[in-house]
């Protein structure tokens, strides 16, 4: 009978610390997978988290270099004049100094996430690549320079076409279209089922240990652990990302990365402080009998 009884308690020790492991490696990727499914399928919410960069100098840096070429090449042999390009690049630089700015690079923040929304959902009249590419559009900010130089009058104002300028973000061929749609269909599963994963094990973990108190010690430490690991995956992904755009446009993949980051400090401290709190229950709990 003691045998028996034994052979239950390490057996019930043994699928505890298996659900504590799910809870370790499940609770971190909850959180990322969570949180790049509102990114990917809000439109406010992705214009809330990167609509602050508008001030940043990368941002405007690229903003002002292509938008300065894509005018002045339209406008043929007046844009090739020096005066015109001054005035032009005095234009933009103008106008990305003022409150316009913030406006347009919502406007075309929320142009880009519509047309990877729509691309990944594959929802009918979904919108096409441009040659495979996925893109920024500048036109807010053409049109905004356009009227600075017509409440100017400047001369050649009148002659500047309606300009299409982009920045390209990343270049998609068919597979990779069809396996990000692939991906997106599985993220929006996995956000909403692995939070209820990570809780359920937790709990059946607590349930399942000998004593409620070393229950409450395994389960704080595995999340505990988890976002611990998170933070070194994170750190690890903001050093990482980067390298893997092109050389022009990496001083910009930094800064969007980095506020990509600095989004999930709070959830992963939230979740650490869960599991030092769970933790630091069961330690304080008066020790019971197996």
């Amino acid at each position: 009978m003691a045998d028996s009884a034994g052979a239950g308690t390490v057996a019930r020790r043994v699928a505890a610390s298996v659900l504590a492991v799910v809870v370790l490696l499940v609770a971190p990727i909850s959180l990322v997978a969570g949180w790049a499914w509102s990114q990917v399928s809000d439109t406010d919410r992705f214009v809330a988290t990167y609509g602050p960069l508008a001030a940043s100098p990368e941002v405007r840096d690229v903003v002002r270099t292509r938008l300065t070429d894509e005018i002045t090449g339209r406008l043929g042999a007046v844009g090739r004049l020096p005066a015109t390009r001054q005035a032009i690049s005095d234009a933009t630089d103008a106008v990305l100094s003022s409150d316009v700015v913030e406006t347009a690079w919502r406007t075309s923040l929320r142009l880009a996430h519509a047309q990877l929304n729509s691309l990944l959902s594959a929802e009918p009249g979904s919108v096409e690549l441009n040659d495979g590419a996925l893109q920024l559009q500048l036109g807010p900010f053409a049109d905004a320079v356009r009227q600075r130089l017509v409440n100017a009058g400047v001369p050649f104002a009148s002659l500047i076409p309606e300009v299409n300028a982009a920045v390209t973000i990343v270049q998609l061929d068919a597979d990779t279209v069809a396996k990000a749609r692939l991906g997106y269909r599985v993220l929006g599963a996995t956000a909403f089922w692995l939070p209820w994963l990570a809780l359920l094990a937790g709990t059946a973990a607590v349930l399942l240990w000998p004593t409620r108190r070393g229950g409450l010690i395994l389960a704080g430490t595995a999340t505990l652990l988890g976002a611990v690991l998170l933070a070194l995956a994170l750190q690890q992904a903001g050093a990482i990302v980067p390298s893997l755009v092109a050389e022009n446009l990496r001083p910009l993949a930094v800064l969007v990365v980095g506020t990509a980051l600095e989004a999930f400090r709070s959830p992963t401290l939230a979740l650490g402080v869960a599991g030092a709190a769970t933790l630091f229950t069961g330690l304080m709990a008066k020790p019971e009998r197996t």
